[in-house]
C-alpha cells in the first residue's frame, strides 16, 4: 500500500513540476478567475469600496398622487440603492411622456407613474386597488424583472413605515418601521430631454415602443447579441492559436518553401477563420430559431452585415494577437484574460445598467460593445440606417487590426524562427 503511495505521490510530484515549467499554461489557469474578479467589482457598482453592493438603478418617478404612501414607497426604493428621479437639470418636471423618452434612450432603467389615487387604494388585496405603471424597455428584459421586484420590495418597506406612523401616533413610540431617509441619490436630475404584476401592489408593466418602430424583441433573440460577439472571439483565438502551433511545429516553413507568398500564407488562414466563424455564428441562429423560436428570419438581412464586420473585426484580433504572442500558449493565457474582460465591458455577459456611470463608456473600447450595440439596433427595427456607425467601427477595427497583424506576421515567417 505505501509503494503505491509513494507512487501517486511521486507522479503528482512530477506532474506539477512539469506544470510550473509552462507559464503560459499556470496564467490561462489562474489568470482568467482573477481578472474576471476584479473586473467584476468594478463594474459593479458597491464592489469596489463602501456601501452596498446593490447595483445602482435609476427610476424616473411620476408622482400623481403627492400623498404619504406615495412618498414612503419613493423612499423605500431610495433606501434601496435606486435613484430616484423627479425633475431634469433644469428643474423641468417629468412626466409619463418624458419618463418613457428616458427609458428609450437609456437615460434611467425604468419609470414608475404612481396614479392620483394611489393612497387610498394602493395594495393589491384591496378591491380596485389602484395599479402604478411600470415603464421598461422591452429589450432589456433584466432591468424591468428587476425593478418590478425591487418595487414590490419597497412596498413592503412602506407598508412597515405607514403602520409604524399609526402605531407611533397612537402610541407615541416607534415600535417599528425606519425613517425614510432617502440617500444622495434621490430626486437626483436628469440631463433634459426635449400585463400586471403579482405581489402586494398592482403594478401594470409597459414596454416603450423604440425609437426606430413598435416591434419588441423577443428575449431568445435579446440573449444572442450577447453571447454572439464573446463566441467569434473565442473562435478567433482559437484559430490563431492554429497558426501558431503550425509555426512551431515547422510546417509553415515548408510551405513557405514552396512558391507561396507569406501574404498568400495569412490570407489564407484569414478566410478560413472568417468562413469558420460565420458557419458557427449561423448555426447558433438556427438553432435560436428552430429551438426558441427567435425571428431569425425576420432580420436575416441586418444581422447579416452585422455579424460578418464583427467576424471581420474579431478574425482581424486574433490575428494581431497572433503577431504579438510568442508562443500558442501565451496566446491562450492573454487571449482569454482580453477576451473574458472585453465581454464583461462589453455587455456580453450582463446588461450595462447595472454598471456604474463612470464605467459604461469603456464598453465602447470592446469589439463587444460596437457589436452588442449594432445588434441591438437591428432587432429593435432601427435597421442598417441605426447600426450604420457601429457597423463601420468594426469595419475599421478588423481593416487595421489584419493589416497591422499580417505585416507583424509576415515579418517574423520571412526573418525565420518565429515562435520562442
Amino acid at each position: 500500500m505505501m509503494r503505491h503511495i509513494r507512487l501517486v505521490l511521486a507522479l503528482a510530484g512530477a506532474g506539477l513540476l512539469e506544470l510550473s515549467r509552462m507559464p503560459g499554461v499556470l496564467a490561462v489557469i489562474f489568470l482568467p478567475g482573477s481578472v474576471l474578479y476584479v473586473v467584476f467589482t468594478l463594474v459593479m457598482p458597491g464592489g469596489g469600496g463602501g456601501g452596498g453592493g446593490l447595483p445602482r438603478i435609476d427610476v424616473a418617478v411620476v408622482d400623481h398622487d403627492r400623498g404619504v404612501a406615495a412618498q414612503k414607497l419613493t423612499d423605500a426604493l431610495a433606501r434601496m440603492s435606486v435613484r430616484v428621479h423627479t425633475q431634469t437639470t433644469d428643474g423641468k418636471p417629468i412626466d409619463e411622456t418624458l419618463a418613457a423618452k428616458l427609458v428609450e434612450k437609456g437615460k434611467v432603467s425604468a419609470g414608475l407613474v404612481i396614479p392620483s389615487d394611489y393612497s387610498r387604494r394602493m395594495y393589491a388585496f384591496e378591491e380596485g386597488g389602484a395599479p402604478v405603471e411600470l415603464i421598461v424597455d422591452e429589450t432589456q428584459p433584466m432591468g424591468g424583472d428587476v425593478v418590478a421586484g425591487m418595487l414590490q420590495m419597497a412596498a413592503g418597506m412602506a407598508m412597515l413605515d405607514l403602520t409604524g406612523d399609526f402605531l407611533q401616533g397612537l402610541t407615541g413610540r416607534r415600535l417599528f418601521g425606519g425613517a425614510a431617509g432617502a440617500d444622495a441619490g434621490t430626486n437626483g436630475a436628469l440631463p433634459g430631454e426635449a400585463a400586471p404584476v403579482g405581489g402586494l401592489i398592482h403594478v401594470q408593466t409597459r414596454g416603450v415602443a423604440v425609437e426606430h418602430g413598435d416591434y419588441i424583441p423577443p428575449r431568445s433573440l435579446l440573449y444572442l447579441v450577447g453571447l454572439v460577439p464573446m463566441f467569434l472571439l473565442f473562435n478567433a483565438t482559437g484559430a490563431a492559436t492554429s497558426v501558431l502551433e503550425q509555426l512551431k511545429a515547422g510546417g509553415t516553413r515548408r510551405i513557405l518553401a514552396a512558391p507561396v507568398a507569406a501574404g498568400d500564407f495569412l490570407s489564407a488562414h484569414l478566410l478560413s477563420a472568417m468562413l469558420i466563424s460565420l458557419l458557427q455564428v449561423l448555426v447558433m441562429y438556427l438553432l435560436a430559431w428552430a429551438v426558441f423560436g427567435a425571428p431569425i428570419f425576420h432580420f436575416a438581412g441586418g444581422l447579416a452585415v452585422v455579424t460578418v464586420a464583427t467576424a471581420l473585426a474579431t478574425v482581424g484580433f486574433g490575428m494581431l494577437m497572433a503577431s504579438l504572442a510568442r508562443s500558442p500558449e501565451q496566446l491562450n493565457s492573454i487571449g482569454t484574460v482580453v477576451i473574458l474582460a472585453m465581454s464583461a465591458l462589453g455587455g456580453s455577459m450582463f446588461p450595462r445598467f447595472f454598471m456604474p456611470d463612470w464605467i459604461k463608456p469603456l464598453g465602447l473600447v470592446t469589439i463587444n460593445g460596437w457589436a452588442y450595440d449594432a445588434m441591438l439596433a437591428i432587432i429593435r427595427g432601427q435597421g442598417l440606417a441605426g447600426a450604420g456607425g457601429e457597423v463601420a467601427v468594426l469595419v475599421g477595427l478588423g481593416v487595421v487590426f489584419v493589416a497591422v497583424g499580417t505585416k507583424l506576421l509576415g515579418r517574423r515567417l520571412r526573418s525565420g524562427p518565429v515562435v520562442a
